[in-house]
């Protein structure tokens, strides 16, 4: 009867655990095939040359973490962090593979000696590097957190807390439970397991806390994963594609592309999906860190510019665009008024030209009056408009009188032609 009891309940473990990952990764599916459509929405840019050289930039930003210890001890925490969750993926697989079934293990890879070592050590600095950066936001707040989402690094801090505490606490009751052959391996372990022994915790009483902790483990890694792709810290999963995509060669990164006159269909940036898939990428990335305002002279001499608040306006104007589309304009041509039928002629063509002039200059007039209110934030409620919002206000009057001033040109010629 014992026996049937405890198979029902492996069964059941098993049911649950396959449930909770299934719709976990699901979820996070949907979310990542939308982020990938948004992306899809900016102009094509090939990032796909020098590809040995992109390896490398890969293996030196992310690897060595170069550019973090620019910040001494931002750098020290980021990296507990970051070789942590590498070396604790064999901790995820491990407490999945023995949800999914039972008497699965890692020790033909060390799982029971240097491995299980490594999770121990590592768990233990993940905690350590989670601390300092609760320090760091709620005690020394340096200015480049100011104005950055403040709710979702304590979310993800606290999730990661509790998988490194999920973590911990499982191995140390199965070790309290003294049937864990990598117990010799585990110190941080076996010390809270001795913690866990002097409350009774023991034996076959240390069951029980065991499942406990194994359900905050692998609930807690299936949250991270659901809130990942809503979260800043998306950087997680996009940051090294987007140094791998990063732009190379001779000429500096931030230099501007030239703008062909002739040719182009826009002239700037009316819209966030005129900017190519790869800048979209770069809001992706941010994580809010405020390094960019704090290399801004018009920051730092206390100008309104924030360039870390510019990115995150317009990714949020990015998720806005997806969900409210701005209508495409009208075809060319379309609207205006057709040449009577059997006739018409020279006139007929010039009248329309007329009318089409009027057209553009009533937009011309109507988009610069848009853009000097929305600059002195004139408009009802356009004061609390952040200025990613306002770039289209801005940017529609300008386009607007261009092309009125290259129809009037063309009207001109059409009409000395004529003559």
């Amino acid at each position: 009867m014992l026996r049937v009891r405890l198979l029902a309940m492996t069964l059941l473990k098993q049911a649950a655990v396959l449930v909770a990952l299934a719709a976990a990764v699901i979820y996070f599916a949907i979310r990542a095939r939308r982020l990938y459509r948004l992306l899809r929405l900016g102009p094509n840019e090939n990032r796909f040359d020098h590809v040995p050289l992109r390896l490398l930039g890969v293996a030196k930003y992310v690897g060595l973490h170069t550019r973090m210890f620019r910040n001494l001890y931002s750098g020290i925490l980021h990296i507990f962090i970051f070789y942590g969750f590498v070396v604790l993926l064999t901790a995820i697989i491990q407490a999945f593979g023995e949800g999914l079934y039972p008497g699965f293990s890692l020790a033909w890879i060390g799982g029971n000696t240097w491995l299980a070592f490594l999770q121990d050590l590592f768990g233990l600095l993940v905690l350590v590097g989670v601390a300092m950066a609760a320090i760091n936001r709620a005690v020394i707040r340096p200015r480049q957190f100011h104005e950055s989402n403040e709710l979702d690094a304590a979310v993800i801090l606290a999730l990661i807390a509790a998988i490194m505490v999920g973590m911990l606490g499982q191995n140390a009751a199965r070790v309290a439970r003294g049937d864990d052959p990598s117990a010799a391996w585990r110190p941080v372990s076996s010390a809270i397991a001795r913690g866990f022994e002097s409350i009774g915790w023991q034996g076959s009483a240390a069951i029980v806390p065991h499942e406990v902790f194994y359900w905050i483990h692998i609930l807690a890694v299936l949250a991270f994963l659901v809130y990942i792709p809503s979260s800043k810290h998306l950087h997680i999963i996009v940051a090294i594609p987007n140094i791998f995509f990063r732009k190379l060669g001779p000429k500096p990164a931030a230099a501007l592309d030239p703008i062909d006159l002739e040719h182009a269909d826009h002239y700037g940036t009316s819209v966030v999906t005129q900017w190519s898939w790869k800048h979209l990428l770069d809001l992706y990335s941010c994580t809010e860190c405020g390094r960019c305002q704090e290399q801004c002279p018009a920051y730092l001499t206390g100008k309104p510019l924030n360039p870390k608040m510019i990115i995150v306006d317009a990714r949020e104007n990015l998720f806005q665009t997806a969900r409210h589309p701005h209508p495409d304009p009208p075809p060319e041509g379309e609207g205006e008024i057709a040449a009577p039928p059997g006739g018409g002629g020279n006139g007929s063509r010039h009248r329309k030209g007329d009318r089409r002039l009027l057209c553009l200059a009533a937009e011309a007039g109507l988009g610069v009056h848009h853009a000097i209110r929305g600059v002195f934030r004139l408009d009802v409620g356009v004061a609390d408009l952040p200025d990613a919002e306002l770039i289209p206000r801005w940017t529609r009057g300008i386009r607007a009188c261009w092309r009125l001033q290259c129809e009037l040109v063309h009207h001109r010629a059409s009409r000395i032609c004529d003559k």
